[in-house]
């Protein structure tokens, strides 16, 4: 018997404004209406309802206003949401901003509602939506006319988030509402740009220390951590004019450490070890009006050096990590036609 085939279907209405009163001031916003219907195609009834079909509807009232002042510019809003399943939500959202000459400063708090979907509400009927919170600072400089560096630290919390299990004494998946997790962190980003091309350098480091309440995210010993999800990541991202209408663009991808299911044990529990760092490197190359004017070539090399990557569950689910792609290589020829 096939539990999970299913149909779902999605119907969806917006109306959007907008309004300057003044110059320096506008104001948008608008009302949002969905409908989500899921239908069984085989044998089986949904849970919840003992019958094929599952829906719910939701709408949504927001507006956005931005005022630009000699001292900051702020730009405020809100999103009321309205569910004909769970109570109404409110979440605002406000974001500061301001350029000295060649510096820049932003300062964000955001809140977001997500409702359950057909498929977390028949296989628990309890479960509530899950709301986050952002907060976000952050900060650039320019320096001359092609160098430019962006700092930002974030933190992100989500309460009641919808988590997906499996319960072993049933034999069944399941969702669930955890009490909180989250990330904290920083990002630094450095860019050169100049006549022929560029150069992107973007470090990141998260941890979910303080903020991971999550039982199947958690790794013993390893608060900074979670389940399936590197600590660290740097890309860089290039792209140099050679000669012409001839171009190159090398991109680096370093993935830090993960930790997952490598095993299982006699009582069939997943065993948790790490996963070494992964570099990924790509590399194109382009040509422009090859031998014709609109006529375009492209070759492209992804995992050049032919590395192991995995992908590992987030999660307690007892499954063994997904290889990725090896070494790919893709051709493309493109043609413009310009009509005068």
């Amino acid at each position: 018997m096939i539990e999970f085939n299913i149909a779902s279907s999605r119907y969806t209405g917006t109306i959007l404004a907008s309004y300057d009163p003044i110059q320096s001031i506008n104001i948008s916003g608008g009302i949002e209406h969905f409908y989500d219907i899921a239908k069984q195609l085989g044998e089986v009834n949904f849970i919840s309802t003992a019958n094929k079909q599952l829906s719910y509807q939701n709408s949504s009232l927001f507006a956005q206003a931005g005022w630009q002042s000699k001292i900051v510019n702020i730009t405020t809003g809100f999103r009321y949401t309205m569910n004909d399943m769970y109570p109404s939500s409110f979440v605002p959202r406000i974001v500061i901003t301001k350029v000295i000459d060649r510096v820049h400063f932003k300062a964000l708090y955001s809140q977001a509602y997500r409702s359950p979907n057909t498929q977390n509400i028949d296989l628990n009927p309890d479960i509530q939506p899950e709301n986050t919170t952002v907060i976000e600072f952050e900060s650039g400089i320019k320096f001359g006319e092609n160098v430019y560096i962006t700092g930002n630290v974030f933190d992100i919390t989500t309460k009641d988030p919808i988590i997906f299990y499996y319960d072993n004494t049933t034999d069944q998946d399941n969702y669930e509402n955890a009490e909180e997790t989250g990330t904290q962190g920083g990002e630094l980003n450095f860019q050169w740009k100049y006549k022929k091309g560029f150069i992107r350098i973007c470090y990141g480091y998260y941890s979910s220390v303080n903020k991971n309440r999550l039982n199947d995210y958690k790794i013993p010993d390893k608060p900074h951590s979670l389940l399936g999800l590197p600590n660290q990541k740097v890309t860089i991202n290039t792209l140099f004019r050679i000669y012409r209408n001839y171009s190159i663009n090398p991109t680096i991808a370093f993935s830090g450490v993960k930790y997952g299911t490598v095993a299982l044990d006699d009582q069939g529990e997943a065993v948790i070890g790490k996963y070494d760092p992964t570099v990924l490197i790509n590399i194109g190359f382009k040509a422009d009006n090859l031998f014709i004017t609109g006529l375009a070539g492209s070759i492209g090399i992804h995992n050049l050096l032919d590395q192991s990557e995995y992908f590992v569950q987030p999660y307690y689910g007892g499954h063994a990590a997904l290889p990725g792609n090896s070494r790919e290589i893709s051709f493309s020829l493109t043609y413009k036609i310009s009509y005068k």
